[in-house]
Formats: C-alpha cells, sequence, structure tokens
C-alpha cells in the first residue's frame, strides 16, 4: 500500500502549509474544539436537503496494535523522518492512538472522485464535494449560510495526527454523481518540502489509487474503490468503522495527540453544539471503552451533569434560555421595528415607548424577554434586498457582567461577544437561524468560524453596510436593554430597577458648598469665573468645539509651526472610559469626512489622528460623519 509524494520542481514554490495556525485561536482552547467544531459543522452541512431526522455524529479514540497500522503507513515512514525525527521515532511504539469521526444521515462526498479540477460550473448538482475535500485547498462548495465554508478546515485533522496524516472513507448517498456509492478510500498527508536521499518532494502525499487519465500528463490520485473491496474491508475493520452501507464519511486519524480524549471531545460537543443538540438538529455518540455516551436532546441535561462542575454553569444557563426562546411564538416575541437608512441603535424607528416599556416590564414580573431584531440584507450585485432577523433571548442571572453568546445555526461563535458586557443581573444570548443573516454573517467569519469581521475575502464589499450590520448585531444586547432603559426612565424610574441599577443617589450624599463660601460670594463655583460652554472645551493649546455631526478643533496663538497634535475620539459611555471602550464597529475615522486647513494629518487607527501645524493661524480641523444620537467624547493633545 504506497504512499507517494510529487517531486518537487524547480518551477514550484516550496511551501510549508500552515493552515492549522488558523485553528489556534483563544477561543479554541482545546485539540478537541478545533476537531469537534470541524466535524460537527461539516457534518450538519452534509445533511440531505429534504431530511427530516437530525445528524449523528460519533468519536472514539482508539488504541490498535503497531502490527496493524504498519499495513497502512510503512511507505510513509521516510517522508515523515525527512520531515520530523521526532516523529518518525512513533513508528517503534507498540500501540497505535487514532481518533476516528463518523457522520450518518448525511451525504457522504459526492461528486466525480476522476475530477482533478475545479468544477467550471458553480451550480452543478450534486456539488462535487469529493474534489473540495480531498484535492483543493482554500476552496469550498459551501457558501456563507453554511457552519464551514472556507475550504480548509479539513486540515484540522492533519493537524492533530503527530505525522500530519489522515484517511477518509466514504459511502454515497443516491445521486450521487459518477463513481458510484461507494465505499471508497483515500488517504492524505500534508507534510513541509523534504529530501528523501538525492529526491526533493513537495508537501502533500498520497494514498491511492494511481492511474492514467486521458488528457493529464501522469498517474492521477484515485480512492481506493469497489475493485479493491479486500482493501476497504481492511482499512473498516482496523480501525474499528461503524460505517456499513450507510451514507456518510468516516474520518480516521492515526498517531492523533495525547491531549485528545473522550471526556474533552464530551466537553467540547456540549460546549460548542448544545444548542443544536438541545433543539433536536444533532445527535452525538462518544464511544468509550467501558459504553457509548449517547449525547441528544432526550440525555442532554444528564450528560452535563456528568461533566465537571466548571464546565456546567455556562452551558446550562445557555441552554435553558435558548429552549424558552425556541417554544415562543406570536405575541410572545417583542419585535423591534426596521431601520430607515443606515443600521444605527439611535435609529427611532427601532424601539417605541411601548415597546420599551413592554421589555423593561417582561424582565422585571417575568425574569426573562425574547426581543426579534430585523435585518436588511442587501448584496451590493443583486436588486432585490432580503429582510432578516435575530433574536435576543435575555434573563435575569445573578452574578457580575457577562459578555454575551451568539449562535449561528447552532454554532456557538465563541468571540463576537468578547468586548461587550451587558449590565449586571442580565445574561443574554443571540440567535441567529434566518437563512439571509445567517448566510451574511457567515461570509464575514475567519476559517475558525469564531468571531465576525469586515475584513474577510467573502464578506468585503459583497454587503451594503455590511461592517455596520455586524457592528448592529454584535451590540444588540447591550443596546437594548440601555434604550428600553433609556426610554423607561423618562416615563418611571422604577421599572426595573433590579436590573438597571437606575437608582438616584440620596440628596445627603450630594456634594456641598463649604460653609466658608456662601452662595454669591467670590469664591462660589460659577459666581466669579463661569464655565465654558458646553460646546467649547480646551484641551491644553488644543480648542475643541462641538458639531452638530462631529467636532472641530483648533490652536491657540502660543502653537509654533510643526507642533505635533494626537486627537482621539469615542462615543461616550455611562460608565468607565470612553477611549478604552472604543470599537472599530462604532465608527473609523477613514470612513469619516476629515478637513484640515493649516495642517496636514494621518489617520493613525480607527479612531486617532495624528496632525502636524504648518500654519498655526490658519490652523482648522473638522471631522463630520458621526451618529447624531450619540454624544462624542474627544481628546486631543500636543504630542510629547
Amino acid at each position: 500500500m504506497t504512499w507517494v509524494f510529487d517531486m518537487q520542481s524547480p518551477m514550484a514554490k516550496h511551501r510549508d502549509p500552515i493552515q492549522g495556525e488558523f485553528f489556534s485561536t483563544e477561543s479554541i482552547s482545546s485539540v478537541a474544539d478545533s476537531v469537534v467544531r470541524e466535524s460537527i459543522q461539516n457534518s450538519m452541512d452534509a445533511k440531505p436537503k429534504d431530511a427530516s431526522r437530525s445528524v449523528l455524529v460519533e468519536f472514539s479514540v482508539i488504541t490498535i496494535p503497531r502490527s496493524k497500522a504498519k499495513v497502512f503507513l510503512s511507505d510513509l515512514w521516510p517522508h515523515i523522518n525527512a520531515c520530523d525525527p521526532k516523529a518518525a521515532r512513533l513508528r517503534d511504539a507498540k500501540k497505535v492512538s487514532c481518533l476516528v469521526v463518523e457522520d450518518f444521515g448525511t451525504t457522504g462526498l459526492r461528486g466525480d472522485p476522476a475530477e482533478m479540477y475545479a468544477p467550471s460550473d458553480d451550480s452543478q448538482d450534486p456539488p462535487n464535494e469529493f474534489y473540495y475535500f480531498v484535492r483543493a485547498e482554500g476552496q469550498s462548495s459551501k457558501s456563507g449560510s453554511d457552519r464551514g465554508n472556507w475550504g480548509i478546515g479539513k486540515y484540522t485533522y492533519p493537524m492533530v495526527s503527530q505525522i500530519n496524516s489522515m484517511f477518509a472513507y466514504t459511502v454515497r448517498g443516491p445521486r450521487c454523481g459518477p463513481g458510484g456509492k461507494g465505499p471508497m478510500a483515500i488517504g492524505l498527508s500534508v507534510l513541509r518540502n523534504h529530501q528523501v536521499g538525492v529526491k526533493r518532494y513537495q508537501p502533500d502525499g498520497w494514498w491511492a489509487s494511481f492511474e492514467e487519465l486521458e488528457g493529464e500528463p501522469g498517474p492521477c490520485p484515485l480512492p481506493f474503490g469497489s475493485e479493491d473491496l479486500e482493501r476497504l474491508d481492511l482499512i473498516a475493520e482496523t480501525f474499528e468503522l461503524q460505517r456499513g452501507s450507510k451514507p456518510g464519511l468516516s474520518i480516521i486519524v492515526p498517531y492523533v495527540d495525547e491531549e485528545l480524549t473522550t471526556d474533552e471531545i464530551k466537553i467540547s460537543v456540549i460546549k460548542n453544539f448544545g444548542l443544536a443538540i438541545g433543539w433536536g438538529h444533532l445527535n452525538v455518540t462518544v464511544r468509550e471503552t467501558d459504553g457509548d455516551v449517547k449525547i441528544s436532546a432526550a440525555s442532554l441535561d444528564s450528560t452535563i451533569d456528568s461533566l465537571p462542575a466548571i464546565d456546567q454553569g455556562g452551558i446550562r444557563r445557555d441552554l435553558e434560555l435558548a429552549r424558552w426562546g425556541a417554544g415562543l411564538t406570536g405575541s410572545q416575541v417583542i419585535r423591534l421595528g426596521r431601520v430607515a437608512d443606515r443600521p444605527e441603535w439611535s435609529d427611532d424607528n427601532l424601539m417605541s415607548e411601548a415597546v420599551a416599556t413592554d421589555i423593561t416590564s417582561r424582565l422585571t414580573k417575568e425574569g426573562r424577554v425574547a426581543v426579534r431584531v430585523p435585518v436588511r440584507v442587501a448584496k451590493t450585485a443583486e436588486s432585490e434586498d432580503h429582510w432578516g432577523h435575530f433574536d435576543v433571548l435575555l434573563a435575569s442571572s445573578e452574578g457580575s457582567r457577562t459578555a454575551p453568546t451568539f449562535y449561528r445555526e447552532g454554532l456557538l461563535i465563541s468571540e463576537a461577544g468578547k468586548n461587550t458586557r451587558t449590565p449586571s443581573g442580565i445574561r443574554s444570548i443571540v440567535v441567529i437561524d434566518e437563512a439571509h443573516l445567517a448566510e451574511m454573517l457567515g461570509d464575514a467569519e475567519g476559517p475558525a468560524h469564531v468571531d465576525w469581521s469586515p475584513s474577510t475575502g467573502r464578506f468585503k464589499g459583497k454587503y451594503a453596510d455590511g461592517k455596520r450590520w455586524i457592528g448592529f448585531v454584535k451590540k444588540a444586547p447591550t443596546e437594548i436593554l440601555k434604550r428600553a432603559r433609556s426610554a423607561e426612565e423618562e416615563e418611571n424610574r422604577d421599572v426595573a430597577v433590579d436590573f438597571f441599577n437606575t437608582d438616584a443617589p440620596p440628596l445627603d450624599d450630594l456634594p456641598k458648598a463649604p460653609p466658608d463660601d456662601p452662595p454669591g460670594k467670590k469664591g462660589d463655583k460659577g459666581d466669579d469665573k463661569p464655565d465654558p460652554p458646553p460646546e467649547l472645551e480646551r484641551r491644553g493649546l488644543v480648542i475643541v468645539s462641538e458639531l452638530a455631526d462631529g467636532f472641530s478643533a483648533s490652536v491657540d496663538e502660543s502653537v509654533k509651526k510643526g507642533t505635533k497634535i494626537v486627537v482621539r475620539a469615542a462615543y461616550d459611555v455611562r460608565r468607565g472610559q470612553p477611549l478604552p471602550k472604543w470599537e472599530e464597529y462604532d465608527f473609523h475615522l477613514k470612513d469619516l469626512a476629515v478637513a484640515i486647513d493649516g495642517g496636514t494629518h494621518v489617520i493613525a487607527g480607527g479612531n486617532e489622528l495624528h496632525l502636524v501645524v504648518t500654519d498655526p493661524k490658519t490652523f482648522d480641523l473638522k471631522v463630520r460623519g458621526f451618529d447624531r444620537g450619540r454624544d462624542l467624547f474627544i481628546k486631543a493633545e500636543v504630542a510629547t
């Protein structure tokens, strides 16, 4: 069973694959997280569109004798030794630990396995999933509405293999395309450029059947198929596959990282996909030596009970709130209005006084509330707009301020809420299930699917006001609570006091004038030297003035030519310092109108200007385009 690597060519770049680094993020904190997230999101995307049954994904970590593994890996070791001599010493280990991931209720890898190049027709039905999974890098047949869509997630598997290798075994369902239903299997190894003896090789190796195809210059790697049933039976038996004749995909990762345990897998499954399981969209089985652990909607609570206490709290609270929200209909969900123009939370159409009263009233009386928020999804290349929506579920909760959690189609987007906090005593989750919005936000996700960014290649320039909509969604829990509170305070300051901390300070606690400074006498604050008007504020040698939609700045007569000035801007906040709480979704100076006379400027950051005064007498800075409904905080000072 031969492994084959292509020879290095002078025309080829010396590429050392780094795709695995995309999955090394703060929120994917364990080996299990990267494997579980990639496996389950791919399996859920592979569910037939007309299927009603939930997807089943099975995980197991098995140990097999070296003699069994040797049959599949003997020709691979010289290449591994050339790249990593330490890893090559694993061939002497008596036992081989292997990860096996199998899904059921899915389509398997459909499409022509003999197609060597990207399909020219994007509308091909079925899509060539075999090509995209086995042969392509950075390409995918998926859209943003799928949970995974970058085409590099499969590198998670060789990343957790100490020899950077894997096997794929698939059986395909009806309408699978050329090649038949299978089974079929192929092996992939992703190493580095390397040299064995005097020969130099490229990083990618194949465990495959090599055949001559018409029009191709050399042998092409094809999966072992029906003509190799003995070989396929051997791989299924060696790695204890449960596949049989059921459609789906089985992944085998030999010499798996020792950090990957079934306990870690269970924690990761519930943390990342607990909502999908609780809603009945997904079942997971973790196979262990002392019995299988089946995680379904019915057994989810008892499985959470078996986890370490430190891992239970947040998962259980999110699950309880999500289950409650999933059962709501009609008037049980409060619906906000549609924004009239750009997505900004200051839009008066979003929340009337009656809606604000309803939100705070339900939180006070019932302890939780569900709010549906409309979102306009407008692709720049299409004339038709779509109105999608997302749901914000809020509940009273003991403890300090917490970050909201975001779920797109049941997948935890773990870093989306990292820069926001809801008020003390409130827990919030945001659920995105509507297809158009799910596609837009899916396009804004990076390969690890942990956050939304307007700078991804799939997203940038594709959606009208796309960047603003991302910020709009991320801020939703905080803004809903803030605006509901503000509207309600005008009518009744006592409503929802337990949730919003709106108590006014007692009169006795207010500052008093000192006894020797009676009102009206010299020294009384405001008597002899009035405060400057609010629209004019002196910052050292820089004078900042308020404009309707921004600010202006000038300098006094003492400033010399060549003086450097730094200006920082942020929207004001009720608590804390505004500047550290600025986010790129608030505004970016490059998107605003910046005009300057008597000086030059450079935008040094999203909210920071560096200026040089060239003529102090004519120096005038104007920055316009801020949200008129929000107060600005400006800090302007001479640079040191």
